[in-house]
């Protein structure tokens, strides 16, 4: 293979077959199936009236700015990274990370949130993701329903006013972490049945 000025050669000694049957296609399936406890997050600043309490000579973009930093210094201390920086929040997750460093990034962005600088809603939810072929489940896996999910979830979390929102599946697996109150069932558009959520 000639690439610029560089030739790279291939070669492959010729050896003795293996006397060991070769797995099937439906064997290696099996064993090539992967998964990943996925944690997803997303923050989003409330409207711009609710940036309340401006230092002097700060404008919004400047807090909002400073916010982001806060936010991405929370989410990867704690073993996570922001995948997708949006106009007016992120979108952040987690891949097999123990229940603990969840609780503690939810509790220092809680911290945040009582500053109110700005104001800003958040929801939770976590999901087993799979992945096939070889592949780990990473977060390339992360996309359709799963996320749009957890961006639906955050719509119903300012809809009800509450400034944090979990799902079921992440209540279920942080209810000995934190203390979370009942949010009844909701419905979330292009979903068909109600979700619970705390």
């Amino acid at each position: 293979i000639d690439i610029g000025p560089f030739r790279l050669v291939f070669t492959q000694s010729r050896g003795r077959g293996s006397s060991a049957p070769a797995a099937t296609r439906e064997d290696k399936t099996i064993h090539d199936v992967r998964s990943a406890n996925c944690w997803l997050l997303v923050a989003v600043v409330g409207a711009t009236t609710q940036i309340v309490r401006p230092a002097p000579g700060k404008d919004s973009p400047m807090i909002t700015g400073a916010w982001i930093a806060e936010c991405k210094k929370i989410v990867e201390e704690c073993g996570g990274t922001i995948r997708k920086f949006l106009d007016d929040g992120f979108f952040a997750c987690w891949l097999n990370r123990d229940k603990a460093a969840i609780a503690r990034a939810l509790e220092s962005l809680r911290q945040l949130q009582e500053q109110a600088m700005p104001s800003f809603t958040m929801a939770l939810h976590h999901e087993l993701v799979f992945s096939s072929g070889g592949k780990p489940a990473s977060e390339e896996t992360l996309e359709g329903k799963i996320v749009d999910f957890v961006f639906r979830m955050e719509n119903v979390a300012a809809f009800l006013g509450e400034s944090r929102l979990m799902s079921e599946a992440a209540h279920d697996e942080l209810k000995n972490e934190l203390s979370c109150e009942d949010a009844g069932r909701h419905e979330m558009r292009d979903f068909e049945v109600t979700y619970q959520f705390y």
